[in-house]
């Protein structure tokens, strides 16, 4: 029994990590469409993957990386950098070749309640890989 039980343990804990590393691919899909590669965007922004969410803005939005984080995550004690994002559904309005319209509904959790936002995103396929162009933001 005293040797059973670390065994035991130790393949519950190898269960658990080979669920986990499962979890997170499971999450995505394919990003071979403009709504598969904004899912992803968003489910990145999700996770606070900054860096992976970038990864995935076309050049042509001509955003720097910070200003991105920021309009995301929110900055100078704004509301968004104390709230997640909880879902983004998304539409594809149309598609032209290389190039898409994808409508996001987003809705962040806040402190406050739900907020709500709707964002017409342009979509660009460039070396093989849609990539969001993402705004700049307004200052």
């Amino acid at each position: 029994m005293r040797k059973t039980l670390p065994v035991i343990f130790a393949l519950i804990l190898v269960v658990l990590i080979v669920m986990g590393a499962a979890g997170r691919s499971l999450g995505r899909v394919s990003s071979d469409t403009p709504e598969g590669a904004v899912k992803n965007f968003f489910a990145d922004v999700k996770a606070k993957n900054y860096d992976e969410a970038f990864a995935m803005v076309a050049p042509e939005s001509g955003i720097d990386k910070w200003a991105f984080i920021r309009d995301v995550a929110g900055n100078n004690g704004s509301l968004k950098t104390v709230s997640a994002l909880d879902k983004a559904d998304v539409k594809v309005l149309n598609t032209a070749g290389d190039r898409a319209k994808v409508r996001a509904q987003i809705e962040w959790s806040t402190a406050v309640g739900a907020q709500k936002e709707e964002r017409d995103l342009d979509v660009v396929k460039q070396g093989g890989a849609w990539r969001v162009v993402w705004p700049k933001p307004v200052e």
